[in-house]
């Protein structure tokens, strides 16, 4: 399951991106003394992403039109048995 943040989802799609740039420097990176170091901010950022799109729904603004934020369930999570970020 790829999770799209839309951009009406203004704080998770800056985190989705920066979850992106993050992955790309990570595979990108020839320099052994920083990978650790990008590798450590990658996780914590893609952890950060799944809490955010985890929150209860119950509590997120309901979408109108269109936009609102993003969301995803445990149920989702399990059916796939994986998050592409």
């Amino acid at each position: 399951m790829a999770i799209v943040v839309p951009s009406s989802d203004v704080q998770n799609f800056a985190l989705q991106a920066q979850v992106t740039t993050l992955a790309a420097a990570v595979t990108a990176n020839a320099n052994p003394l920083v990978l650790p170091e990008l590798q450590q901010e990658l996780t914590a950022a893609q952890i950060q992403l799944v809490i955010n799109l985890m929150a209860n729904q119950s509590n997120r603004t309901p979408v109108q039109f269109g936009n609102g934020p993003s969301f995803i369930t445990a149920a989702g999570v399990l059916n796939s048995l994986t998050i592409n970020t």
